[in-house]
């Protein structure tokens, strides 16, 4: 639906362009009336009789300002500039759903692979539980009522993490479905993997895809037209000549009344020059530069935001990099903590709190890898986005 209104705004901005452009054609119209009439007739000698008759009138107005000073043509300019601006602003619209739609797509497949992480977590928590409640049922050394309470106490909190990240990957599969235009009934389905990036990102890419913006486009397009619109402004102060022409012609005859000769005879040509002053025309050239700084301003805006979300996604790349190097490193080192913490658990060699504290850890580093490989997708995303496309 916001696509959809995207483009109707477009359609808006392509009627104005055209009203703006009108002004520069000749305006016309036409009017054609008949009324019924009664005359006298001699009949003869001392004979008069009435007889109805119709009578039928054209009129015919066209009006046209001549575009000595180029201000017709100025507003027409603007008017297309903003029709430009328009259809920037859509393609922004299009850019701006598929990076959402693809953020929301690997936000869905991050939940749930937490989702099935936390689910995995409650039955291993489960597992330890119930390990520990047979050896303190059977009074094995070393395992006391403490033991038994923070299996537990470790399993409620796996199993309310759980249900917060259902609840997570709930809202994701919503949030997708809403921005496809669906229902969001929460039933999407997805592959359940998280994808893997295709390649690196190339050196020395060219500041000039940045011009690719939807953005940037309608920054400039809306200053051009801003441009124009303060040069007619400012030709409003000259003087407005208009060619006018009035013809007007009755007869009893239909084909005589639309006969082109005695139109164009009947046509006058004149001319009328107005010059208009005054402290209102002075103001609007005023606000019209004003206009004008402003959006330039704000186009320069659009610009250094740009620069700043492409240095960003860069850099950020670099150093999502870097930290999931860290926690795969992290989640290899848990992995086997935890295994070691097992084994010297199953021989007594140490308490269920280093077993229990072990998996937490793995399981954490787990998910914590999950979340940064996932903000690595989301920030080449960023990166397409902040480029106006692909590289």
């Amino acid at each position: 639906p916001d696509l959809k209104a995207a483009a109707a705004r477009m359609a808006q901005a392509e009627a104005r362009a055209v009203r703006a452009g009108a002004p520069r054609f000749p305006t016309s119209w036409l009017g054609l009336r008949t009324n019924e009439d009664w005359r006298q007739v001699v009949a003869g000698p001392g004979a008069v009789i009435r007889q109805q008759q119709s009578v039928y009138a054209l009129n015919v107005d066209i009006s046209w300002e001549v575009d000595v000073w180029g201000r017709v043509r100025n507003n027409a300019n603007a008017g297309r500039a903003n029709a430009e601006a328009a259809a920037a602003d859509y393609a922004a619209a299009r850019l701006s759903l598929a990076a959402n739609t693809a953020r929301a797509w690997c936000n869905l497949l991050e939940a749930e692979w937490q989702t099935q992480l936390g689910e995995n977590t409650v039955a291993s928590f489960r597992r330890n539980l119930a390990t520990v409640d047979s050896q303190f049922d059977k009074g094995v050394p070393g395992v006391t009522a403490l033991d038994v309470r923070f299996a537990r106490s470790n399993l409620a909190s796996a199993e309310a993490n759980l249900e917060n990240r259902k609840r997570g990957r709930d809202e994701s599969r919503r949030v997708l479905e809403a921005l496809m235009g669906r229902y969001p009934g929460g039933e999407v389905a997805t592959s359940g993997r998280l994808p893997k990036l295709r390649g690196e990102i190339p050196a020395g890419l060219p500041s000039t895809l940045l011009l690719r913006r939807p953005d940037i486009a309608a920054a400039e397009r809306r200053t051009a037209a801003a441009l124009q619109q303060a040069k007619a402004s400012r030709k409003v102060l000259l003087p407005t000549f208009r060619l006018t022409g009035d013809a007007r012609t009755i007869s009893e005859d239909l084909a005589e009344l639309i006969d082109t000769d005695k139109i164009i005879k009947s046509f006058v040509k004149s001319m009328s020059q107005t010059i208009f002053q005054g402290g209102a025309l002075r103001a609007d050239v005023k606000l019209a530069d004003a206009q004008v700084e402003e959006l330039a301003q704000r186009y320069a805006s659009v610009a250094l935001t740009a620069f700043r979300e492409v240095e960003t996604a860069l850099a950020a790349g670099v150093f999502l990099d870097g930290q999931i190097a860290a926690l795969r490193k992290f989640a290899e080192e848990s992995k086997e903590a935890e295994k070691l913490a097992v084994s010297q658990y199953e021989r007594g060699l140490t308490g269920i709190l280093n077993v229990l504290e072990s998996q937490r850890r793995a399981f954490d580093s787990q998910s914590g890898l999950i979340r940064a490989e996932n903000q690595r997708l989301l920030n080449r995303i960023d990166l397409c986005l902040a480029l106006g496309g692909g590289f």
